[in-house]
């Protein structure tokens, strides 16, 4: 965000001036949750963290924790939350306690789904989760199986990454057909945290540092 790099991190919100190459951290002393921050968001002026004691908003202006936001969302202090979405009318929250929609206006907050999922993505009025299984939830909530054994996911286009413990693999949605990539691909570590990408690169987060894959090019 301008000149700030922002990092979740176990041990709270750090952030590089890009340009001075000044380090901080925001942490629990300063008004945080909890340190463990496992995902953000940008909106509005404001990063929003997901942590394992609620949700926080920082501002990216002076780099501090937005202490009245905490009565937007108090109902979910003491909820682990793990993964972040949104669009111009609502947050996408996946929790411990399942699938929330916060709306920005209203500051309600709905539960989509009582299902847990670590990760999700927003895309044409549906959201897909991942935990073990990955679902498809559309505008009406219905649910709907996708595949199994999905620990993290990003889709691009027509195309699915999707990892597990034994790799990654790329599906095309079209087609059905499916490639599979690992260590001898060039995948550092044998364990996936998360893989992620965009029309032209992919990128994967294992035990053994992250990887980058111009897939637009290569695959």
């Amino acid at each position: 965000v301008g000149n700030l790099m922002y990092f979740g991190t176990m041990s709270g919100l750090l952030y590089l001036d890009i340009y001075s190459n000044e380090w901080n951290i925001i942490d629990g002393s300063q008004g945080l949750n909890d340190s463990a921050v496992w995902d953000m968001i940008e909106y509005g002026g404001s990063i929003y963290l997901a942590t394992s004691n609620g949700i926080n908003e920082v501002s990216t202006i002076n780099q501090s924790v937005i202490t009245q936001a905490e009565d937007s969302f108090s109902d979910l202090r003491n909820v682990n939350i793990y993964d972040l979405e949104f669009d111009s009318i609502n947050l996408y929250i996946a929790s411990n306690i399942g699938l929330l929609e916060f709306d920005w206006e209203t500051e309600e907050i709905n539960l989509l789904s009582k299902k847990l999922f670590k990760k999700i993505r927003f895309k044409d009025g549906n959201i897909m989760g991942a935990y073990d299984n990955l679902w498809l939830i559309d505008g009406n909530g219905t649910e709907q199986r996708v595949d199994s054994d999905v620990q993290s996911f990003d889709f691009c286009s027509t195309f699915i990454w999707k990892s597990n413990d034994k790799g990654v693999t790329l599906l095309d949605t079209v087609s059905s057909e499916e490639w599979n990539y690992g260590l001898k691909d060039g995948i550092p570590g044998n364990k996936i945290y998360e893989v992620n990408c965009d029309e032209d690169w992919a990128w994967f987060l294992t035990n053994k540092g992250m990887a980058f894959y111009n897939w637009s090019k290569y695959h």
